[in-house]
């Protein structure tokens, strides 16, 4: 038996975009993410380059202030997916469709 999904939205947090849109275009370009790295000191570090969120990702525009000091970055990321999820996601609009919608 086989069982049809339909995705409706994705929400995107990737070295090479933030968003959908942006990290689509940029895969498209050829884009890699792999850029110098910056969130830390790698004179120590054989290896100086690597894949990090984008400088213009700002977790401010989808969390609230207070929410952001007591999370790490991974914490930020993980709840700040989803909303970037629903913010782009279509939901199904013929009846039959919705029939089938689990939310």
């Amino acid at each position: 038996m086989s069982r049809r999904v339909v995705i409706t939205g994705m929400g995107v947090i990737s070295p090479v975009g933030v968003g959908l849109n942006r990290y689509w275009d940029n895969l498209k370009s050829g884009y890699s993410g792999i850029v110098p790295v910056t969130k830390f000191d790698t004179s120590d570090c054989p290896v100086k380059i690597g894949g990090e969120v984008p400088s213009d990702f700002n977790p401010e525009d989808f969390l609230d202030k207070k929410e952001i000091k007591r999370l790490d970055n991974f914490s930020i990321w993980r709840f700040t997916r989803p909303r970037i999820f629903f913010s782009t996601c279509r939901t199904p609009s013929s009846p039959s469709m919705k029939a089938n919608t689990i939310s």
